[in-house]
């Protein structure tokens, strides 16, 4: 996942040629989606189970209907 959105950064950083906005950018949202990511873990692990439950149960859905 996050290769694929490095390498996306990457394209746009040669469209730029400003190397060093572009790296910060590219770091700066890696490190915003692994925030993302450790806030939404914790938040199932600190639900009861009924609440989880629900949420992963909507959450496979919304997986199922992506992919």
């Amino acid at each position: 996942l996050s290769a694929n959105i490095l390498k996306i950064l990457g394209v746009f950083a040669e469209n730029q040629k400003n190397y060093f906005s572009n790296t910060f950018f590219a770091y700066a949202l890696y490190c915003f989606i692994v925030c993302l990511f450790s806030a939404f873990f914790i938040f199932i692990f600190c639900l009861d189970k009924t609440e989880k439950s629900k949420i992963i149960k909507i959450i496979q859905n919304i997986i199922c209907r992506i992919f």
